[in-house]
Parts: C-alpha cells; sequence; structure tokens
C-alpha cells in the first residue's frame, strides 16, 4: 500500500491500524517552503528512530504542506513521535501524538464487504443502529493484516441494518474493500451506545432471543415472558397448591425474624406479643393484640384523607396509656437526632388548614401540660418561621388561652428571648392591671425617634452632627429634647443621654439631612453610631 488520503478521519488515530496525517514545512524564516527530496522517520513509545515504511507525498501549490500514511505496525504503540527531514529547503518538521487504544466489543470475520459497507458476522445484533459510532478496525484477511498490522484500516460505523447486519462506514471509503475472508475488532467507543433509545425514564426496549444461548419459551401474552422458577438461592421451590401460584414462606423481613413473625401474627389476627426492631404498615389490617417495639414504628395512610393512626380507648381505657419505669424512666422520652444541630424531640407540622397539635383538656385535667427542667430545662421552646406565628392561642368560654405559672426560684413569670436582628411582637393591654398605664406607655414609644450618624457630607465634631433616620423639615422641633445612645462604634458612648440646644430641619440643611447641635459630647460621633429622642429638658 502507498500513502492514502482515505485514513486522514475527524475521529484520530487509532492503535494498530493506518492514519494519514498532514505534514507541514517551514523555513528558516518561518515561510511555507516545499521540501525536497523528504526523509522521514518514526519513534514508537520513544524508541530509536527508523524511517518510516511510506514517505511524504508534497501537496501541490508550493503551501509548505505534505501527507504521510503510518501503517498499522507504526501505529501499534501509545505515543508516536515523526521526524520529517529534507535534503534541502525547509527545516526539518518535528510531530507527535497518541493514538486512541479503545476497548474490543467484539470481534468476528466478515461474510462480505464493499467500498462503504463490510457486513458483520453471523449472529451480530438484529438492531438497527446498533453498532452506530464503533470504529471497526480490520486485522486480517483481505484489508488487513500484514506483518504487525501494517494493513489494518479503521473506520466509524455511521449506519447499521439489524436484519442484513451490513455496517455503513466513513468518513471515507475502504482503501481495500474487505470481503468474507476479513478479519475485524468491533472498538468501543465515547460514540457509541448513544443511538439506544430509552424513554423518560431511562429503560431500554430490549428483545431476548436467548437465556444463556437457548431461545425463551414463546409467551402466552406478547411482551410477556414465561418464567419456569425452579430454584431459590439453590434450593428447590415448595409445590404450589394452585398451579400457577408459587407458595412463600416468609422466615425474613429486612434480615430480622421477629418482624417477619410479627406480620404473621398481624395479618392472622392472633395478637401474639412479639418484641421487633422496626415495623412499617400502610395498609388498614386489623391487630387485636399487642406489640413490643424496640426501636419505633412507622405508620403511613395508604388512602387519601385516612389518619395515620387512631387510638380510640374503652370505657375507662385510655386511648394511649403510656407510663415510665418504675424508678427514673420517662412515660415518653422525645428526642432529637444527637449529630444533627436542628433536629427535634418532637415535630408537630400541619398541611392546609390543618392543626399541627391539638390539645384538648378534660372537666378539670389540662390539654396540654409542658414543665421545665429541675435546673435550667425550658418548658416549652416555641419558635416561627418566615412569616408564621411561634404561638397561637385564644381560650374558650371563662378558659384563659394560656396560663403560665412561674417556679418557686424563678424569676420571672415568663421569659421571652429574641434572636439577634430580629422583633417580638405583643399588643399589651395592661400594665400592672392599668389600662390607662398601657395606653400611656404606647405614647411614650411612640414618639420615640430613631437615628444613625452619617458623615458622608459633614464631619462631626464635639458639639454637631448629621443623621439620617429623622425626616423633620422644620427647625428646632427637636430642641430640649433629650437624645440618648444605644450604639457607638467604640462602645464607649452607650447609654449616655444628652440635651439638644439647636434643631435644623431637612429644608434648610443644605445636605437635606437632619442637623443636630448636643451639649456635653466628650468627643465627636462616628459614622453608625445610632441613638433614640424622647422627652424633654428637665427644668
Amino acid at each position: 500500500m502507498a500513502n492514502s488520503t482515505s485514513h486522514a478521519n475527524w475521529f484520530g488515530p487509532i492503535r494498530k491500524s493506518r492514519f494519514t496525517l498532514e505534514v507541514p514545512y517551514l523555513d528558516a524564516d518561518g515561510d511555507p517552503t516545499d521540501p525536497t527530496t523528504p526523509d522521514t522517520e518514526v519513534s514508537k513509545d520513544f524508541a530509536a528512530f527508523a524511517d518510516c515504511g511510506e514517505e511524504v507525498t508534497t501537496v501541490s501549490g508550493a503551501a509548505g504542506s505534505g501527507y504521510i500514511t503510518l501503517t498499522g505496525a507504526e501505529m501499534d504503540c501509545l505515543h508516536v513521535a515523526l521526524h520529517a527531514k529534507v535534503v534541502s529547503g525547509p527545516k526539518a518538521t518535528r510531530l507527535n501524538f497518541r493514538p486512541k487504544d479503545y476497548p474490543i466489543l467484539s470481534t468476528g470475520t466478515a461474510t462480505a464487504g464493499a467500498a462503504g459497507t463490510i457486513t458483520l458476522v453471523a449472529g451480530s445484533s438484529a438492531i438497527d443502529d446498533y453498532y452506530v459510532g464503533c470504529i471497526i478496525r480490520t486485522t486480517g484477511g483481505t484489508g488487513g493484516g500484514g506483518a504487525g498490522g501494517v494493513d489494518n484500516q479503521a473506520r466509524m460505523i455511521t449506519d447499521y441494518v439489524g436484519s442484513t447486519r451490513v455496517a455503513t462506514i466513513g468518513p471515507a471509503n475502504w482503501e481495500v474493500n474487505p470481503n468474507n475472508t476479513t478479519t475485524y475488532d468491533l472498538l468501543k467507543t465515547e460514540w457509541s451506545g448513544a443511538h439506544i433509545a430509552a424513554d423518560s425514564s431511562g429503560n431500554v426496549t430490549a428483545n431476548v432471543t436467548q437465556w444463556l444461548g437457548t431461545a425463551p419459551a414463546t409467551p402466552a401474552t406478547a411482551g410477556v415472558p414465561k418464567i419456569n422458577v425452579i430454584e431459590w438461592l439453590g434450593g428447590g421451590v415448595a409445590a404450589v397448591n394452585t398451579v400457577g401460584v408459587p407458595v412463600v414462606d416468609l422466615v425474613r423481613v429486612n434480615n430480622s425474624t421477629p418482624v417477619a413473625t410479627a406480620i404473621a401474627n398481624l395479618l392472622n389476627g392472633t395478637g401474639t406479643a412479639v418484641a421487633i426492631t422496626t415495623l412499617a404498615v400502610s395498609s388498614t389490617a386489623a391487630f387485636t393484640g399487642h406489640m413490643s417495639l424496640a426501636d419505633g414504628l412507622a405508620v403511613t395512610a395508604s388512602t387519601a384523607d385516612r389518619n395515620a393512626v387512631i387510638l380510640t380507648g374503652n370505657g375507662l381505657g385510655s386511648g394511649l396509656d403510656v407510663s415510665g419505669g418504675a424508678t427514673a424512666g420517662q412515660g415518653t422520652k422525645l428526642s432529637g437526632g444527637a449529630g444533627a444541630a436542628t433536629s427535634h424531640g418532637v415535630w408537630c407540622s400541619s398541611s392546609g388548614s390543618g392543626v399541627g397539635l391539638y390539645a384538648s383538656g378534660g372537666v378539670t385535667g389540662s390539654g396540654l401540660w409542658l414543665r421545665g427542667g429541675f435546673t435550667s430545662g425550658d418548658g416549652a421552646r416555641i419558635e416561627s418561621r418566615t412569616s408564621g406565628v411561634g404561638l397561637s392561642m385564644a381560650g374558650m368560654g371563662t378558659g384563659s388561652g394560656l396560663v403560665i405559672t412561674k417556679g418557686s426560684s424563678a424569676t420571672y413569670d415568663m421569659e421571652l428571648t429574641t434572636p439577634a436582628n430580629s422583633n417580638l411582637s405583643s399588643n399589651v393591654l395592661q400594665v400592672n392591671s392599668n389600662t390607662t398605664s398601657a395606653v400611656r406607655l404606647a405614647a411614650l414609644f411612640n414618639n420615640l425617634k430613631e437615628g444613625t450618624v452619617n458623615t458622608a457630607t459633614f464631619t462631626p465634631t464635639t458639639t454637631q452632627f448629621e443623621c439620617t433616620g429623622i425626616a423633620i423639615t422644620a427647625d428646632n422641633v427637636l430642641t430640649d429634647k433629650v437624645l440618648q445612645m444605644v450604639f457607638s462604634v467604640d462602645l464607649k458612648l452607650d447609654g449616655h443621654a444628652y440635651v439638644i440646644t439647636a434643631h435644623e430641619g431637612t429644608v434648610t440643611n443644605a445636605n437635606g439631612k437632619t442637623k443636630l447641635t448636643v451639649a456635653g459630647l466628650p468627643q465627636a460621633l462616628a459614622s453608625g453610631d445610632k441613638f433614640i429622642i424622647f422627652g424633654t429638658k428637665t427644668p
């Protein structure tokens, strides 16, 4: 064989197969120059250079370009280096690359071939386009083989007809057409396999024609295979009572024998007490006995609008009776996860207009009694999320929505704490049982004004500063009022109070801000210092 442009493909060099590549030539000034008497050598895996089997063919046009076809033997390596020397003209050119070594999907002997096709061995896939994207490499016979595989050719399969097993190849026709003597390798590439269609769930349609080399039985219903179960894990199956209905002895569930026994008792209604680790029930099966659950019980309603668990007492019996141990055991112990910072001992979550937790007291009993720990534990901690209400309580009749009694050593009846940068909203109707006091307190706080020192357009002094947050247009409205620092950057002025001696409104002020003159400041305020204004100067 000679140089052939048919091996100049877009998918790159393939190991053990002929490959054609361009060889550029440049003179000392970097200009393209045609070579005179090319002399090209090849090195495989950094071994000594040796003359190539072919020599560079110069491309006409004096463009300093040529091409050479390396043999399959010269491509049987992981690294190829070319040294394109010349007798005169341009400088020598060095090229190197790595042939692709794809895994072999299957091998065979073709049954026919033509300029742009090859017919695969009998027994190849009957599915159309099954091998599209694979590379077929000839390895022997016509169009392949030779010493070290010098004549091997590589082409990509671009179309495949399953009924005839004819594969169309590209991007170019064969240099030497294969026939029924040609052996080949089918190589799996990054482009192969995508042709196998799958549904939206990723399932691939398959036509099973053999089980371990034996044709399966013809199904009574198309698409539903017949299966004759002879063994389970090497053991013969039990004889059936009804033809086609196997006998199943449920010995273990989730690798647990007690769980299987409990399920049998549950379905049979025997009521035998059984100790189990976990049990999930998603049906409405009745159970009249009792079970001891070592770790937990998960119950899921399988029908919409059904209750997952209904516990109803009979006569004087309780719907749920939970008692602590004889010594120090808890009747019910609810703990959050040990490692998760957001784990909860009890999580009550409602959906739609449902109630997360509903507790109704008896004639004299409490609907819900929450008692704090003996030392510093909280009786109840209630938090809201986003715009939700942390706790909403409404009494009925003459009953109170909430009754809170402090412990004998507690300081407060109720202590409410909010996270940083959050607010606690409340509507105080009385103070010390006095409605007028609550009204006056509201009036006091409604008149409070909060400002922040701003240094963008005026540098504060020990007597004057500009602020934002107080948008009063008129002058001297705040004169003689008391200013109290609530936050200072250096923390030195926090809690200190001063008298405002002059006030410049936002209209008069050239910067559109409020300017205050204050007596007695020990230092100039800093940007970001915060204060409130209330009351008037004491006579």
